[in-house]
């Protein structure tokens, strides 16, 4: 039988199939073996620079603990000093510090920068402040200027407590009983008495002091409860009149709550008691009005208690 045209290109296409199957399979081959070879290689350059690096960064490190040893500061003098006498003993692997001690003492002290003279300095400095400041203190105490007297010796004695303690605790203590008195006579009350206590925690005060003192801690009591309560400004006042009765307004102050005080009673149909307190002013102080009300009250309290009213012969 004879083979067909159709049937022959069959054979050949069958045959061009099984011949490039090998030709496909060694391609593969090498491009596998090039694609290894690439990443092989790509590693290797990957560790080489990995450890460069590294090698790098020790070597950084090294370097800056070297810098930072040898560049450290002893403040204890009051100058800039390199810290390297111990440099071996303190890091063992910091090699090679020691060769730099000579080049970093000469690089750390600044231009013109004397070695010596900065701690002296201050001194003078110090030596010349407290001086002036305690020229001033002295000044004002001359003078009897006790406010700025206090301020000075309270300056010099906060900042440089040891200096001249024994007089500029004295003169502070002059000053601030001293000044306590001027004030409470002035009127600023609060701040004497301040001004007071706080001498009296540095030493003892006199009698002087110790009375204006009580003057003013019982005037202000007083005037605390004015209106408020007029039996304890009375108390207050009455006894602040019989130790200092010519401190500040108390007379007046006291004549007014006598009569404050009696008008309370009145209105609280207590004429006896209201006369009586009426009766305590009118010792202090006269006047047409407070006469009138002590008559009345007078009157009431007669009539309160059954007497017969005083009526003047015609």
């Amino acid at each position: 039988m004879t083979a067909s045209g159709s049937d022959l290109y069959a054979d050949d296409t069958r045959a061009s199939r099984v011949e490039d199957v090998p030709q496909s399979r060694g391609r593969l081959r090498v491009f596998g073996t090039i694609i290894v070879f690439g990443l092989a290689f790509t590693l290797v350059i990957a560790v080489v620079i990995g450890v460069s690096a590294y090698g790098g960064y020790r070597a950084g490190i090294d370097e800056r603990r070297k810098n930072t040893i040898a560049t450290s500061i002893d403040l204890s003098s009051g100058n800039p000093r390199l810290g390297l006498d111990d440099v071996d003993a303190a890091c063992l692997d910091c090699d090679g510090v020691g060769d730099i001690q000579s080049q970093a003492q000469e690089s750390q002290l600044p231009t013109g920068y004397s070695g010596e003279a900065n701690v002296t300095d201050v001194v003078s400095q110090d030596e010349e402040v407290l001086g002036i400041l305690f020229e001033d203190l002295v000044g004002a105490y001359g003078e009897q200027d006790w406010g700025p007297v206090v301020q000075h010796a309270t300056h010099l004695r906060m900042k440089y407590p040891e200096f001249e303690s024994a007089q500029v605790g004295g003169m502070l203590f002059v000053g601030l009983k001293n000044r306590g008195v001027q004030q409470i006579e002035e009127g600023v009350i609060e701040l004497g008495i301040a001004d007071l206590e706080q001498a009296s925690e540095i030493g003892p005060l006199d009698a002087e002091a110790r009375q204006h003192m009580n003057w003013a801690s019982l005037y202000l009591v007083g005037m605390a409860f004015w209106e408020l309560h007029w039996p304890t400004v009375i108390a207050n006042l009455s006894l602040l009149h019989q130790t200092g009765p010519n401190f500040r307004d108390v007379a007046e102050r006291l004549n007014e709550a006598y009569v404050y005080w009696g008008d309370a009673l009145i209105l609280d149909d207590a004429a006896c008691d209201a006369e009586a307190e009426y009766s305590k002013a009118l010792s202090l102080s006269k006047s047409s009005e407070l006469i009138s009300k002590h008559n009345d009250a007078e009157e009431a309290c007669s009539l309160a208690q059954g007497e017969p009213t005083h009526v003047p012969d015609a």
